[in-house]
């Protein structure tokens, strides 16, 4: 009798236990989950008055729909799509739509809106119909870029023409060839679930992953020897286009890809081949040779502007200070007035 009234004891303190132990665990849980609650609300509340313009992905800054500010210095507008044509972009309600489709110094890197590309041509257009859009992303190169022609080219066309701002580093991570079934690097258009998906999930740990996943990869850059200085940079990108080379092989095959989806959707599209500072004296023009090569097989228009900046710049310099890419207010003038005469000369204006 002792042996199974203490047998109803232990059970009972092991139950107690349990019971206390359950208890417990879900006080913690619901005090985690109401910590994590209120920071998600200030998160939001703060996204609510402080907008942020982009975020970071792994293929370069994302820009959200109707925003703008002040990112990275520079004061720039973001329209309904996610493109930098400011928040009214008239130029979308144009009669004829011309993209201009390309990395930093298309999109205009280290300039405010007024001094872009696009925005100088919109400016200096005779042709009131006709109207220039910035479809270009930093740190893009070819492969994302023809992601977001497939996705946007469509369904924001039809183009009148399309310009592909072309940079000596956009062949530079070619180094295998993607089927046209895995070249989608853009997002879907979100659906309802998404929608909601997106309301519910918390929002800051995900900034927080993003901010971390930015630093080590800005810290991974650092170590890179072939970003440890300029020269080491200009020779990598530049290595990427000798003859024999991977990256030259598969930059070529997306390329084609780009101009046979013109040819498709009856959109002529020209190549403007953007210098680096250094190729405007030490005669090295690999990128643009290559280029051109393509265009005379393949049948498409290239505008290459080292002769237009070796004049150019004997008057005023092109490029920002301490940059030898992307170009200041003097250099984007200067294009959108090679791209307008262009365009004089072929009947567009």
């Amino acid at each position: 009798m002792f042996k199974d009234t203490f047998k109803a004891l232990l059970k009972m303190e092991v139950s107690k236990f349990y019971r206390s132990f359950s208890l417990n665990l879900l006080l913690v849980m619901v005090s985690l989950f109401t910590f994590f609650l209120i920071i998600e609300i200030g998160y939001r509340t703060y996204l609510h008055y402080n907008k942020p313009i982009a975020e970071y992905t792994p293929y370069g800054p994302r820009y959200f729909k109707n925003t703008s500010g002040v990112y990275r210095g520079v004061k720039m507008s973001i329209d309904r799509h996610g493109f930098r044509n400011g928040i009214d972009a008239k130029a979308w309600e144009k009669e004829h739509k011309i993209m201009l489709i390309g990395d930093s110094v298309g999109f205009g890197s280290g300039l405010d809106d007024p001094y872009t590309i696009s925005n100088y041509l919109n400016r200096i257009s005779p042709n009131e119909n006709l109207g220039f859009l910035n479809l270009c992303n930093p740190a893009y190169d070819t492969i994302p870029l023809l992601s977001r022609l497939y996705q946007y080219g469509g369904s924001l066309g039809p183009w009148k023409l399309i310009f592909w701002m072309y940079s000596i580093n956009d062949a530079k991570y070619s180094i295998r060839y993607y089927p046209l079934s895995r070249q989608t690097i853009e997002p879907a258009k979100p659906n309802n679930f998404d929608r909601l998906k997106n309301f519910i999930i918390f929002k800051w740990p995900h900034a927080v992953i993003r901010r971390y996943k930015y630093h080590k990869s800005a810290q991974e850059i650092k170590k890179d020897p072939k970003r440890s200085s300029w020269s080491a940079y200009y020779n990598w990108c530049l290595s990427s286009y000798r003859p024999g080379s991977v990256t030259r092989r598969n930059e070529k095959a997306y390329i084609r890809d780009i101009i046979t989806w013109g040819n498709n959707n009856k959109t002529p599209i020209i190549f403007i081949v953007f210098p680096a500072e250094n190729q405007l004296t030490d005669g090295n023009k690999l990128p643009q040779e290559f280029i051109q090569e393509l265009g005379r097989e393949l049948g498409f228009p290239v505008i290459d502007l080292i002769p237009y900046f070796i004049k150019a710049q004997e008057k005023r310099r092109l490029y920002l200070p301490k940059d030898h890419t992307h170009l200041n207010k003097e250099g984007s003038k200067l294009v959108a007035t090679i791209i307008s005469d262009w365009l004089r000369r072929n009947g567009y204006l």
